[in-house]
């Protein structure tokens, strides 16, 4: 039983990054956060010089949205430093839309465990989350140089 669960992570992970090899040849940069959704979405962020590029779509085939912003277009957001968690923010702008990673480090647990989650705003109210399934998430923030 224990050696099919390890065939099955395996697998899925396979799965869940074979997605990233396509999305890379399609748009390319450093990667800086990938999350497979709990809806099978995967969701890539990647630095490409001073712009950062957020694409989401099925996994394995073209993205539904790509969205390349330059750094000095990235309103700002900042953690009211008020919660168990610390969280920092990464806001895409599309016309009325934008598209939020969210990133909170519990700090009050001895892990200080992350979540992610991807909030959805039309004309600054949220209109959809996204939950990241915590076993398909790939967070290189600290590797790249993003406005976060």
């Amino acid at each position: 039983m224990h050696s099919k669960l390890m065939v099955g992570c395996f697998l899925g992970s396979l799965m869940a990054f074979s997605g990233q090899a396509l999305a890379n040849e399609v748009i390319g940069g450093d990667l800086a956060f990938f999350c497979k959704t709990t809806n099978n979405k995967e969701i890539f962020v990647r630095q490409l010089g001073n712009t950062v590029v957020y694409s989401f779509g099925k996994p394995g085939a073209k993205p539904d949205i790509v969205l390349q912003r330059r750094f000095d277009q990235l309103p700002e957001r900042f953690w009211t430093g008020v919660g168990s968690s610390i969280s920092s923010y990464l806001v895409i702008p599309n016309g009325d839309y934008s598209y939020v990673l969210g990133v909170h480090v519990n700090r009050n647990s001895e892990e200080h465990e992350a979540s992610f989650n991807l909030p959805v705003e039309k004309s600054g109210t949220e209109i959809a989350t996204l939950q990241c399934d915590p076993k398909f998430v790939f967070d290189n923030r600290a590797n790249v140089n993003l406005p976060w």
